[in-house]
């Protein structure tokens, strides 16, 4: 089977021949679903992201830290929660619960049952619940321990869906713990993906920004915030398809992908 390594072996794309011949992306997502039955093969602990411009699927290998932290960000928050609930599908459903716990932060937390009755889902709150800033020193605690003893697995995948949401809630001891967990989570095995409209991004939250090393970013009609955001790696992103297109900046390498969308959530 052919494979294609993006950064430091852990990222691979494989062939997805059906797409590949239609290619049909810019009109219809393809299905989650479809492209994992695909990959009988795929190693514990990946999280398969999406579907790249040369139709292979893009596999993050989430014991690998290199990548650090992701920030999704775009003009449409609504297509930045969307690629997150993608990314959690993704998750549980490429991985056993004894490997990776998931926990989410996000203002639509309480409505999400879909991914309550997941055996993998640990926590769900949203971001102005005073039991955060408690969940965030338990993942210090975490992490701390384990930077000791070195392990890594299982794997806590931290999805915060309105980072700007959680920042305005947290006092400033937490949210110097979250910046902690922003630089120190990845190589204990805390895999943090944080998103954020482009709208909310001020002066007062890029210091926070600023820590995540890697994007994942939509359609942004702003050339200066486009610039900012891609590591001047891309002056316009505009161009990109609303709610289903993805500019991606990692380990000094960019490109295109596209998300893809879970069959279970469609008629969410």
């Amino acid at each position: 089977m052919l494979e294609e390594i993006y950064t430091n072996e852990t990222f691979e794309t494989i062939p997805y021949g059906s797409v590949a011949q239609n290619n049909p992306l810019a009109n219809q997502r393809p299905s989650l679903e479809e492209v994992l039955s695909q990959q009988r093969h795929l190693p514990s602990f990946s999280l398969l992201m999406g579907l790249c411009e040369d139709q292979l699927p893009l596999v993050l290998d989430l014991t690998d830290p290199s990548h650090g932290a992701f920030l999704i960000a775009g003009d449409n928050g609504f297509d930045n929660t969307t690629l997150m609930h993608s990314l959690l599908t993704a998750a549980f459903k490429a991985n056993h619960q004894s490997q990776v716990s998931l926990h989410l932060i996000s203002p639509h937390a309480d409505d999400l049952l879909y991914f309550h009755r997941q055996p993998s889902f640990k926590i769900s709150y949203e971001p102005y619940r005073p039991e955060i800033e408690i969940v965030l020193e338990e993942m210090v605690n975490l992490v701390d321990a384990r930077r000791h003893s070195r392990q890594i697995t299982p794997i806590h995948l931290f999805v915060i869906d309105g980072l700007d949401l959680l920042w305005q809630a947290l006092g400033p001891q937490a949210r110097l713990r979250l910046d902690w967990l922003i630089k120190n989570g990845s190589s204990c095995g805390l895999r943090i993906f944080a998103s954020i409209e482009s709208t909310y991004i001020s002066k007062n939250i890029q210091p926070t920004i600023n820590l995540f090393p890697s994007r994942i970013l939509g359609r942004i009609s702003q050339p200066n915030l486009a610039r900012y955001l891609s590591g001047l790696s891309r002056s316009y992103l505009s161009d990109l398809v609303p709610g289903a297109q993805y500019f991606v900046r990692t380990n000094g390498h960019s490109f295109n992908i596209w998300m893809l969308q879970s069959e279970d959530l469609s008629d969410k």
